[in-house]
């Protein structure tokens, strides 16, 4: 047993590790939340899930068989990312370095568990709250030494549609597949202030930053999210991860010139708004029951 747990715990503990410090996957004014897949295999039965994406995301998850083919699902999202503060090298955008964001979401979910291939497909609505203020969040592995590094602050308001199919195959228990996230949101407040720097240890000072302040309300827009899934379902207590890429599918706005910053910023820069995380990875732990 331990032979087939230990690889997969070890890979998926280096992604988390080697991916957690690139900035791709900082969650910023749009907090990706983990996937909430059911995976139901007999009627009555009710799942607990338990998933979080390098220490900056947590999400509580809940999903209940009521017959065959039906179910019912909810979850509540919190976020954090404060643990990466310095303060040593820029000034906060906000005396306030604490980042939080919190929301709810629940809906319907119709599924099929035939042979090796279980089909399920969920539609519900979500809200998220974002009150995000963080600095010097460092965005490469190096980055406390020299940078880059994010300041942000974020206070805005999201409804959400969503709309996820999914499909897995089922090989002894060991579920592995996809999940195609579909957010529909309406914004009624977004307003983000950022700022992304580089130090230049040569010459002693700030070699290069970005800076800007996007605000917009009542607006309407759509992110997606395609995630790959693996659930050990053997015993009891569930275990796996999800790895997947975020964007969106309309633009609040872009920016088109950046003839003035560092080559270095040029992928740092959160170019498209509401700004989210383009790359989202996190583990997951689960517990069931079934009605007897």
């Amino acid at each position: 047993m331990m032979k087939n747990i230990s690889p997969c715990f070890f890979y998926s503990g280096l992604f988390l590790l080697v991916f957690s410090s690139c900035s791709p996957l900082v969650q910023k004014a749009y907090f990706v939340e983990s996937p909430n897949v059911a995976l139901f295999d007999s009627v009555g039965q009710t799942n607990l899930n338990f998933s979080g994406q390098y220490l900056t995301h947590f999400n509580a998850q809940y999903a209940h068989s009521l017959n065959g083919k039906a179910g019912l699902y909810a979850g509540m999202h919190l976020g954090y990312q404060g643990w990466t503060n310095d303060k040593t090298h820029l000034q906060p955008v906000n005396d306030n370095s604490f980042t939080n964001s919190f929301g709810l979401n629940g809906g319907y979910i119709w599924y099929n568990n035939s042979g090796n291939r279980y089909l399920e497909l969920s539609a519900g609505y979500g809200f998220q709250t974002n009150t995000n203020h963080v600095r010097d969040r460092w965005l490469s592995p190096n980055g406390f030494l020299s940078g880059p590094w994010l300041d942000q602050s974020t206070d805005a308001i999201y409804h959400q549609l969503i709309i996820q199919p999914s499909v897995l195959w089922n090989k002894k228990e060991s579920y592995i597949g996809f999940c195609f996230k579909n957010e529909f949101m309406y914004i009624p407040h977004y307003d983000y202030d950022f700022n992304v720097a580089l130090y230049d240890d040569y010459v002693g000072y700030w070699s290069n930053s970005f800076s800007d302040q996007v605000s917009f309300s009542n607006k309407f827009t759509i992110a997606q999210q395609l995630f790959f899934i693996y659930r050990n379902n053997r015993h009891s207590l569930k275990w796996g991860f999800h790895a997947g890429a975020a964007w969106h599918a309309l633009y609040l706005r872009k920016y088109y010139s950046f003839y003035h910053v560092n080559n270095r910023l040029y992928d740092l820069v959160p170019e498209s708004h509401p700004a989210m995380a383009a790359v989202v990875i996190g583990l997951d732990l689960g517990f069931q029951w079934k009605k007897k």
